[in-house]
Formats: C-alpha cells, structure tokens, sequence
C-alpha cells in the first residue's frame, strides 16, 4: 500500500492551486490517505500560533515523526509553514517516497535553495515525476541519480467542456502572474500587430493600445473565457526571447497554462527554445516563435484548414486532461 498526504491548498481565481488539487484527486485513486493538510491564511499571528499548538495540528505532525519504512507520495515542492515544510522533509527521508515535480528551484535559480542541498533532497527520494525529458536530463546533469518518469503534460479536470467556436485571428489569450510577466511592459509590444487578452491577479494598468485586461477567473470558470484563437506560453523580460530566471525556467519545465489551453481546445504559441514545443509541433497544436514579433506573420502563414488541423489536435488531448489520463496513466505503471 502507498500512502499520500491529501492538501487543501489556499482558493483564489487563478490556476496557482489548481495542477496540485486536480493531481490530489488522482493520487487518492491509487493511495491510501496519511493525514489531509491544509493551508491557512490567519488574521493575527496569535491566530496562527494557537492553530500551530492545536492538538490536531500537533497529532499531524507526530504522525509525520513516527511514519518510517512505508511506501509514500508526495507532491513537491512543500508549501506548508516553515515547521511543517521541515517535518515533510524528514518524514519523506525516513520513507520510500516518490516526488510528483510540480517545480524545481534548482532549475529556476532563484537563489532561495541550495542547488547542492535540493539535489541531494531529491536523491533521497525512491522516484521522481519530472516533467518531461528535458527536466530529467538537466537534472541528472545536476547530480540527480533517482529512477525518474516523465509526466508529459500536467491534468486539467473538468467537468463541464469547453466547446467554443474559433476562427483564425490575431487575438492571443495570456493568463496568469501579470505582475510577474515583465515583457509585457516591454515597449516593443506595442508594436505587435495583434490583440493580447490578459487574465489573471489585479489589472496590470499596461499602457500599450494592443493589451486588453480581462479580469480575474477561477480555474474552473477561465477555460470558458477564453474565446480568442490563440493561447501565449511566453515568460521573461522581454519580447525577443525568454530570457532571466523565469524565461529559462521554460526550457525545463510544463507550465500549467498549457494544459489550461488544452483544456479549452485552444491552439497555443510558445518559445522555440521551450521544453513544450517539441510537444506543440509533434502534437500539431500550435506554433513556436523565436521573438513575439514574429507572431503576427506566422499568423498570416496560416490557412483556415491549418486551423482546423490544430483544433482537430486539441480535441483529442483535450478528452485526456480533463479526465486525468495523464498522472493516472503514469500512477498506473508505478504505484501500487
């Protein structure tokens, strides 16, 4: 028997929460549930002490201590407390633990953890859920020698399917961190001959005439919203290339968006340089860009039936994410 922690991240109306609650639901299909953790937002730090010396929370982290020698799975990183993000650590050492990979901050450099110290955590564990071959190869390169599998793309269930209607245009959807995107305060947007919808947070009050706010939704609700004929997986400083911590970050990773717009059934563009585009060009979903300026004349490249090839696409990986084939298929080959 493998056993889980079942979490109950903070709510809000973006997608930050929604890859680990929807991997949540999956896990407990094959997992037999430790403990649930929740993450809390308190009014005064009194509030927050008399929950952390409650005698639930204090039997949870007791339970933590004295589990050894079991078969555990755990989603990481770890976005509980100080305290409990230091127990989880011990407890997943003392067990036979496989880490689903939700992010890596040895891949990100943002200088919050040690390289050495998160690699040498890694290690510690029985299998790793990377995200894709290109995730497992710079992390072996880092020092990693855990057995790894790749996830492929993250899950996005859904009950109610989107089914909108699209056409080939110039107006590209762009959820998320607004305020984390810095190319959108790139002066070169403006001259982009296309139309960006932004979704996500507060209005990022962008002065460019091409980008339009569209307000903050929830997970759930968002791929209803996004009626336009592209979706953008873009992140960096500016609009040339991906480049800082979070542009690199793409050459490794999956970002949730993707998924969101699979969801949705809406084709997506990205970095040439991105992990997902060799996914988006085998998959035949979208297009990859070296610049966003080039987006508009590759737009123009396109015909209405190499549009319709690209929903075709999507239609088909639209019906694995919303149903969780993904995570379940690889849960099916490892976790008994």
């Amino acid at each position: 028997m493998t056993y889980y922690l079942s979490e109950t991240p903070l709510k809000a109306n973006h997608a930050g929460s929604k890859a680990r609650l929807d991997a949540d639901r999956i896990i407990g299909e094959f997992c037999e549930e430790l403990l649930h953790i929740e993450i809390k937002n308190y009014s005064s730090k009194f509030a927050k002490l008399k929950d952390k010396i409650s005698p639930n929370y204090l039997s949870k982290l007791k339970k933590l201590t004295f589990t050894k020698g079991q078969k555990i799975l755990l989603q990481y990183p770890f976005y509980f407390d100080r305290i409990t993000n230091k127990i989880l650590k011990k407890f997943a050492l003392q067990n036979e633990t496989t880490l689903l990979l939700h992010d890596v901050d040895a891949l990100r450099n943002f200088g919050k953890t040690s390289v050495n110290e998160e690699i040498n955590f890694l290690n510690s564990a029985k299998l790793l859920i990377t995200h894709n071959e290109f995730m497992t190869a710079k992390l072996k390169e880092l020092g990693v020698t855990t057995k790894t599998t790749e996830l492929t793309l993250f899950d996005y269930l859904l009950t109610d399917i989107p089914d909108i209607k699209r056409n080939l245009g110039k107006t590209i959807a762009f959820p998320g961190n607004l305020q984390k995107s810095v190319f959108l305060r790139d002066e070169a947007m403006a001259k982009i001959n296309a139309e960006f919808h932004l979704y996500g947070g507060e209005n990022p009050d962008l002065k460019a005439a091409n980008l339009h706010y569209m307000g903050g939704f929830s997970p759930e609700v968002i791929p209803h919203k996004l009626t336009e004929s592209f979706g953008l997986v873009w992140d960096g400083e500016n609009v040339s290339t991906c480049a800082g911590s979070f542009g690199e970050y793409l050459r490794y990773n999956n970002p949730h968006k993707l998924s969101l717009y699979i969801a949705a059934c809406l084709p997506v563009i990205t970095w040439n340089e991105a992990a997902i585009a060799k996914f988006i060009k085998a998959n035949n979903i979208g297009f990859c860009v070296d610049s966003l300026e080039e987006i508009p004349h590759k737009i123009e490249s396109l015909t209405d039936e190499d549009y319709e090839e690209f929903l075709r696409n999507l239609k088909v990986l639209q019906g694995k994410v919303v149903n969780g084939e993904y995570l379940r298929g690889v849960l099916n080959k490892f976790v008994k």
